[in-house]
């Protein structure tokens, strides 16, 4: 028998180690893609949504002036008014001038005026939040505008001169029905095209039609602007009929916005207020509470109950069919749908369940008796979701204490029971904690359970217990969601926003135990 050549065998030798190389790498390079795809859609989620709530986090202001003889809430409206009528008098008398400049004005503004405690001045100046119209105007999210300053000008019978030049920029401009008329000699304007505004020395004017040598104008408001701000012209490019703020109500925007009576300030109402009725006073803050109050139930139901049925099934359960069923009970129950955990909920923790006892006339009530949206019944059905959960990684971290810490402790004199609780719990406890946080951070943006637990109700005080009727950030941001007004769309990515930087918390919060548990115990 020939033996085999040296050199061939060297030969495929390298081949075989050059492709396990390659094999490497290429295991690399998944593994490297796929972490990166991850993070690449983790970072897209949260910046498309820290986007969309970028407008929710600041609010327009309107400084006022309110009288120091003013403590109901009808005279603090009537002050704010009057703030208004100074700078617009025709509101006074004219009633649709007078409604759209009160529009401007949140109807709820005057419960963010602190009451006065000293009444040492007759009036003090105040800031209260613009409506959601006039903030999503300023904010440049109702429509886009562009601004021309005239040099010169005339206006003779109603009609505003213009230069050849001006003019034919100002027909690039505007937009009629989606189209850009430049061509035209004489275009008419109206609800259907763009709009435009003029300020002159007595107020805003509205131009209705556009001739070949100039404007034809009429007064929309009368204020009194500076000097410097009179010639300038406004196009609105949004036709009035698809924009929720009039041409009124611009007007009057522009003329606060010039006399320097708006600020954009922080949006405090946003973490410290509670839900209401108007977008720009709205908040998570009772929302909040009771999803504080919702964890804390959960988590005193769940880690006891979970913590002791995964050291009974790991450590002391015998081998037998019971415990195996057991244990494929759980690991089903894992991936049960939520929602049919609240209707369990509704059912037996606030409706009760009626047995009749047969072949007697007697009935008995299991459950019932808890009121719908109490944190506590929230709190139990999400430690039902979470309850599976915790039991598997309680027992994954439990198997992976070494056995020769359970038979050194034994061989010591330890009892079983004492092996577990002074030893292998110990070492399994960053384990635990870890899969115990999760499973409350994951059941936490639950939203479908809260609702068929009566949780969508109108809350506007925060919950002052387990037993109050509260609300919870995944509800409020379904309620959110589906208000019709433009504006809660900003503020239902901002609660959004508020709720993952929640379960981010706590999820940092999980690390930080396992890596001081870790230390301590290694």
């Amino acid at each position: 028998m020939t033996p085999p050549d040296i050199p061939d065998i060297r030969a495929r030798f390298e081949t075989r180690l050059r492709q396990r190389k390659r094999e490497e790498q290429r295991f690399r390079f998944y593994g490297q893609f796929a972490i990166g795809f991850a993070a690449t859609l983790l970072a897209i989620l949260i910046l498309t949504i820290s986007y969309q709530a970028r407008s929710a986090f600041t609010r327009y202001e309107l400084q006022v002036s309110i009288s120091s003889a003013s403590v109901s809430p009808r005279e603090v409206v009537s002050d704010i008014r009057n703030s208004l009528y100074e700078v617009f008098p025709e509101a006074v008398t004219d009633r649709d001038v007078g409604r759209n400049v009160r529009n401007l004005v949140s109807t709820l503004a005057s419960k963010t005026v602190a009451p006065i405690k000293k009444r040492t001045e007759a009036s003090r100046q105040s800031y209260v939040p613009l409506s959601d119209q006039a903030d999503r105007y300023l904010k440049g999210l109702a429509t886009r505008t562009k601004s021309f300053d005239l040099p010169t000008w005339q206006v003779t019978d109603g009609k505003l001169v213009l230069s050849p030049a001006r003019l034919h920029d100002l027909l690039q401009s505007i937009s009629v029905e989606g189209d850009t008329t430049d061509q035209a000699s004489v275009l008419t304007l109206n609800r259907e095209t763009s709009s435009i505004l003029l300020t002159l020395p007595d107020g805003t004017y509205r131009v209705n039609i556009i001739e070949s040598d100039g404007l034809r104008v009429s007064r929309l408001l009368a204020w009194t602007p500076a000097q410097d701000q009179a010639g300038r012209l406004l196009v609105i490019h949004t036709p009035e009929y698809q924009r929720s703020v009039s041409d009124v109500e611009i007007a009057a925007i522009e003329a606060l916005k010039s006399k320097a009576l708006l600020r954009q300030a922080m949006n405090w109402a946003l973490y410290f207020n509670s839900d209401s009725s108007e977008p720009e006073l709205a908040g998570v803050f009772a929302a909040f509470i009771g999803s504080v109050l919702i964890v804390l139930v959960t988590m005193i139901f769940v880690l006891p109950v979970g913590v002791a049925a995964a050291v009974y099934l790991e450590e002391f359960a015998p081998k037998s069919w019971f415990n195996r069923l057991a244990t494929a009970t759980i690991n089903n129950l894992a991936a049960v749908p939520t929602i049919v955990f609240g209707l369990m909920g509704a059912a037996f923790f606030i409706n009760g369940i009626q047995v009749t006892l047969p072949f007697t006339d007697i009935t008995l009530q299991l459950g019932g008796g808890m009121g719908r949206g109490w944190p506590i019944v929230g709190g139990l059905v999400l430690g039902l979701i979470a309850l599976p959960t915790l039991i598997i990684s309680a027992r994954t971290a439990i198997a992976a204490v070494p056995r020769a810490t359970r038979e050194a402790a034994i061989g010591l004199g330890a009892s079983k029971l004492q092996s577990v609780t002074h030893h292998v719990l110990p070492e399994a406890a960053p384990g635990i904690l870890t899969g115990s946080i999760i499973a409350l951070a994951q059941s936490l943006g639950e939203a479908a359970p809260l609702l068929l637990l009566g949780m969508f109700a109108f809350v506007g005080d925060a919950p002052s217990g387990v037993n109050d009727r509260s609300s919870a950030l995944p509800v409020l941001i379904f309620q959110w969601s589906t208000r019709p007004e433009r504006a809660w769309e900003a503020n239902t990515a901002a609660a959004v926003v508020i709720l993952l930087f929640l379960m981010l918390a706590m999820n940092a919060l999980a690390i930080w135990i396992r890596m001081k548990l870790s230390k301590r115990f290694s």
